[in-house]
């Protein structure tokens, strides 16, 4: 591993390299598919600012956008249909 660049040492390919044989890494050996369907943007880098912000799946993109599309919200403190759904939906969030 001496002399390998930082890079090399650092990649998710490495990590596997230096697990025991047989191990299988993650949500039972289905990581890398999750990783790929979800999370498309990370191809060839490993993403370690998850407390600066962190990534979201194409999935939740998916189903929000799907919501925003598909919903009109307004003013959760005005008195018509799209605000009543808004006040809805936060009180629904807000006791899950």
């Amino acid at each position: 591993m001496a002399g390998q660049p930082l890079g090399d040492l650092l990649s998710f390919r490495a990590f596997q390299a230096a697990c025991p044989a047989g191990y299988d890494y993650g949500y039972s050996g289905g990581l890398r598919g999750l990783r790929q369907r979800e999370f498309p943007q990370l191809r060839g880098i490993t993403y370690l600012d998850h407390a600066g912000s962190t990534l979201f799946p194409e999935s939740l993109l998916k189903a929000f956008t799907d919501d925003l599309r598909n919903n009109i919200y307004g003013n959760p403190h005005s008195q018509n249909i799209s605000s009543k759904l808004t006040y809805d939906t936060i009180e629904h969030v807000r006791y899950r």
